[in-house]
């Protein structure tokens, strides 16, 4: 895809727009908020925030939390199927385009994940404060005494837990990878 092309975010017709290289404008338009105040909106481009599990979420005026892959593929990825999920082909959640996005089933989707080694997996993880390696997330839960999924969230969200701060770590080159939202593959 080598041509940007935009189209308007259902609901937000005139107001939003997706293009198929995943990103989001606001296009100049006038905004009437409840109080009855007008404001005159400029055309920019929206920034986002990731979620806890690293896809970026598109802040619009409804108040929902808009996941950039779903508006991406409800503008320009057929889904005759009525598929429910919107999957990354190539397991990246930062690669927003088109031409990466496709409607799935969650058979489907974990099939895929499978595949691609991004469940189903043990990943190490380190704790700094013990200078201690865990083989896995759940045998860093047993010791510290929390339950799953609140280690993960602790890594993803860069907050402590109990305490106790996580990164994920590479057996292979002995080093600790501290997370920056992209999701880690290929660890033994």
């Amino acid at each position: 895809m080598s041509v940007e092309l935009w189209k308007d975010i259902e609901k937000f017709e005139n107001q939003y727009q997706v293009s198929n290289w995943g990103r989001v404008r606001q296009l100049k338009h006038i905004r009437i908020y409840s109080s009855g105040k007008l404001r005159n909106m400029p055309e920019e481009l929206v920034k986002f925030s990731d979620d806890m599990e690293g896809y970026p979420l598109v802040p619009l005026p409804n108040n929902k939390i808009n996941r950039l892959s779903r508006l991406v593929a409800k503008a320009f990825i057929p889904n005759p199927e009525n598929k429910p999920i919107v999957n990354h082909v190539d397991g990246n959640s930062k690669n927003n385009r088109a031409d990466n996005l496709e409607w799935v089933t969650q058979r489907e989707n974990m099939a895929k994940a499978h595949r691609r080694n991004n469940i189903g997996k043990k990943r190490p993880v380190y704790c700094y404060e013990l200078s201690k390696v865990f083989p896995s997330m759940a045998s860093a839960e047993r010791e510290i005494g929390c339950r799953s999924p609140g280690l993960q969230r602790a890594i993803f969200s860069r907050r402590p837990i109990k305490g106790y701060t996580f990164d994920f770590y590479d057996v292979i080159n002995q080093k600790v990878i501290p997370f920056r939202g992209e999701f880690l593959l290929d660890l033994k």
